[in-house]
């Protein structure tokens, strides 16, 4: 989805999956220790901080869902948030939230605005996928959506919408509830 932007500068063999009880999840993702390439993209806000409660996110991305409509990441100084409103069988609203602290003396307000506009590149490519995906469902072309085990989180999302939903979703719709034993208490 990403191979020009996120891709090169994740390393995605290392990435650690913890899946919540009700549908809430996190993902760490660490960055590649040979960058290839990727050094214009970046993911955090020029710290100068050697402040220790920020190595996870220095080292790399973390990102996480809330059950039912948030997605997230966690970086250094800054915390954008995707909030999805469905608004018909077919169609989303998506709203962006982006927070971050106000004067940070640690923090590069250039870079910051850089994160930004790249974070709008990401989405773009994100949302260009997802229309793609829709016309074909509504085509007809596509009946299944084969999820690999780094999108594991998706199918604990589903499961946890089968079971809100109960009776109201037809049983050739459902899915197999399988992660239950994986799920962190």
């Amino acid at each position: 989805t990403h191979p020009q932007t996120v891709a090169p500068i994740l390393d995605s063999r290392g990435s650690v999956i913890e899946l919540w009880p009700n549908g809430h999840s996190i993902l760490t993702v660490p960055r590649r220790r040979d960058e290839g390439g990727a050094q214009d993209f970046i993911l955090d806000a020029g710290s100068r901080s050697t402040d220790p409660r920020h190595e996870i996110t220095r080292a790399g991305n973390v990102s996480f869902t809330i059950y039912p409509n948030i997605i997230g990441t966690a970086a250094e100084y800054q915390f954008p948030m995707l909030c999805f409103w469905p608004t018909s069988l077919n169609t989303t609203h998506v709203d962006i939230l982006i927070t971050e602290p106000r004067n940070s003396p640690d923090m590069d307000p250039a870079q910051a605005e850089a994160i930004i506009e790249q974070f709008g590149i990401v989405m773009n490519e994100d949302m260009g996928n997802v229309s793609a995906l829709q016309k074909s469902i509504e085509a007809g072309a596509l009946q299944h959506i084969r999820l690999g085990h780094h999108e594991r989180r998706i199918y604990q999302f589903h499961e946890q919408l089968d079971r809100d939903l109960g009776e109201h979703v037809p049983p050739e719709l459902r899915i197999a509830p399988v992660l239950a034993p994986y799920i962190s208490s």
